[in-house]
């Protein structure tokens, strides 16, 4: 059938757009010939411009969402401190209790859940505004169909552009490894949501290589051109290097090379997601009349309709409830799981390919991305010479991964700074062992041992090897030292030597961990060697000996003999005749 009321080109209705704004799944309605209805998450979200039905859309942290992205505020700490994971404000909770509201009696509305979220809101005290939220949350879950964000919902296009594949492996794993009711017995991660007007081909390879099977893609940037009715929103985009076929039936190679694509419709989206009507029936009816003309295109065929509201949908729940509700009676319209949508075949319409390349202004820069990760490697390296590098190490992975998330689009001069001062406490962490500063030391033997003073200021023992390194041949280290500094003390290491020579040598002093990696910069002192010395002191003190032997003697000789040793005063000529005048 002929699309005659449903001009695409024209977005009077559609919300201005914002581009830190994000969508989120909402649900698929199916025409009968089906389509889809708006997927739905609980997470962070990035503040966007219009109005919902009266509904004031909030600004930068404020509100929460629908059961669509559960997210968490950007971390609003002293950019000094490591940033943390918190539960939600009060004004987050409010916006993702109003999407509860307008969701939470529609079982086949699938949400999409940051389980770091829910997991800091389900650590709160009992009976806080948060549990109660995260209570409310797992009694409407049921058998609903939840898709896991990888944990802090991190901006998968950034991390494509800044190549840290392995920070969104990181941030997937810790997904996986979350066990909470929402979630489900069995964690899904293989639908991936990037943020803005829609992924590039290098976010598209991101997410197939984390394991992603399926990508939204929005519905503006694989507009088919020339067709006269809707199509179904699924298509395939390239995943590797190829561009598959729009043909997949004989698993061609090219197909393989493909990820699911859930293409939103802009129009539905937009009508859900901050209708303009001005009144509640006014706006039941806009997309009543929307889905009932896609249905009038093509009456005998059944097709699939992506909707997915911004990841900062802050609805009015009576609004959002009724449109629903509508869209749930019509007898030409079936809502569906997203699940749904992703397992129906690519209908083969042709699209235009996705661009190899496309930075928006707000995401966080591949420099920052790599000072975080530059930083926590150093901190790893380091926490080798710790008996317990957990604890050295706690906290530093969701430090390094809070500033990742799209919600901190919204605040790029913000997150700058908790970039800065995650870097600068992940440093810090690592500048509790030291060489005591001391005067030059002053070496006057050929080969012994100098003492080198070691500080350590963490509030745990550290193993370390001691290296030095001579810049002359003057003076030559035998080896490494290794020693054990104890808490929050200081220690001395003797350091063998032997010297070639004398002078004056700048030696570099560098502490190394287990692997042999520094741990800090090197520290630079003098060392003055004077090994000629010894002999020539040994040399002066032998001599001195010698003179004061051969002193020793002659004054002996001069004294001549005592009468204790047997001088007499009886002449030589007569003892020599006393033989004779005995006989």
């Amino acid at each position: 059938m002929v699309r005659s009321t449903r001009p695409r080109p024209d977005r009077r209705h559609a919300p201005p757009r914002d581009p830190a704004a994000t969508r989120a799944p909402t649900t698929t309605a199916r025409t009968k010939a089906p389509t889809t209805v708006p997927t739905t998450q609980a997470r962070r979200r990035a503040p966007r411009r219009g109005r919902c039905a009266g509904r004031r859309r909030r600004g930068p942290g404020h509100g929460p969402g629908h059961p669509h992205p559960v997210r968490r505020r950007p971390v609003r700490s002293d950019p000094s401190a490591t940033a943390t994971v918190a539960a939600p404000s009060d004004d987050v909770l409010d916006r993702l209790d109003a999407v509860l509201s307008a969701t939470a009696d529609r079982p086949r509305i699938t949400w999409a859940v940051d389980p770091a979220l829910v997991a800091a809101a389900r650590a709160t005290e009992p009976g806080s505004t948060a549990h109660r939220w995260v209570e409310r949350l797992t009694a409407a879950t049921g058998s609903r169909e939840v898709l896991t964000l990888p944990a802090h919902d991190p901006d998968l296009a950034a991390l494509a552009h800044a190549s840290a594949d392995a920070l969104l492996a990181e941030a997937v794993a810790a997904a996986q490894a979350q066990t909470d009711p929402v979630l489900g017995a069995s964690v899904r991660t293989d639908v991936a949501w990037p943020p803005g007007a829609g992924p590039d081909a290098a976010t598209a390879r991101l997410a197939a290589g984390a394991g992603a099977t399926s990508l939204v893609v929005d519905g503006d940037l694989l507009a088919p051109a020339g067709l006269t009715y809707t199509p179904t929103g699924r298509a395939t985009v390239p995943a590797g290097g190829v561009r598959p076929t729009a043909d997949t039936s004989a698993g061609t190679q090219a197909a393989t090379a493909g990820i699911a694509a859930l293409v939103t419709d802009p129009v539905l989206t937009a009508h859900l997601d901050a209708p303009t009507d001005t009144t509640t029936a006014a706006a039941v009816q806009r997309v009543l009349a929307e889905t009932a003309v896609i249905t009038r295109e093509r009456p005998s065929e059944q097709r699939h309709l992506l909707v997915a509201v911004d990841r900062g949908w802050d609805p009015d729940p009576a609004v959002a409830s009724a449109q629903l509700a509508a869209l749930a009676t019509a007898p030409w319209v079936e809502l569906a799981p997203v699940s749904t949508l992703a397992a129906a075949p690519d209908p083969g319409v042709e699209r235009p390919a996705l661009p190899t390349q496309a930075v928006a202004d707000a995401e966080i820069p591949p420099g920052q991305v790599a000072a975080l990760l530059r930083a926590r490697d150093e901190l790893k390296d380091f926490a080798g010479i710790v008996p317990d590098p957990a604890a050295l190490l706690d906290g530093v992975d969701d430090a390094v991964h809070i500033p990742l998330s799209v919600a901190w689009r919204a605040e790029p001069v913000q997150r700058t700074a908790v970039v800065d001062g995650i870097v600068t406490d992940l440093a810090a962490r690592r500048s509790g062992v030291s060489v005591v500063p001391g005067s030059d030391l002053y070496l006057g033997s050929e080969s012994g041992r100098f003492p080198l003073g070691l500080r350590n200021d963490l509030p745990q023992d550290v193993t370390v090897r001691v290296a030095l390194t001579p810049r002359s041949p003057v003076l030559v280290i035998d080896e490494a030292q290794t020693v054990t500094i104890p808490a929050g003390s200081e220690t001395q290491v003797r350091v063998p030597f032997h010297a070639v020579g004398s002078g004056d040598v700048r030696v570099a002093v560098a502490l190394l961990g287990p692997d042999g990696a520094p741990i800090a910069a090197p520290e630079l002192f003098t060392v003055r060697v004077r090994a000629d010395w010894e002999n020539v002191g040994t040399g002066v003190v032998a001599g001195l000996l010698a003179l004061a032997l051969v002193v020793g003697i002659v004054r002996t000789i001069r004294r001549g003999q005592t009468a204790q040793r047997g001088a007499g005063s009886t002449p030589v000529s007569e003892i020599a005749r006393l033989p004779e005048e005995s006989a």
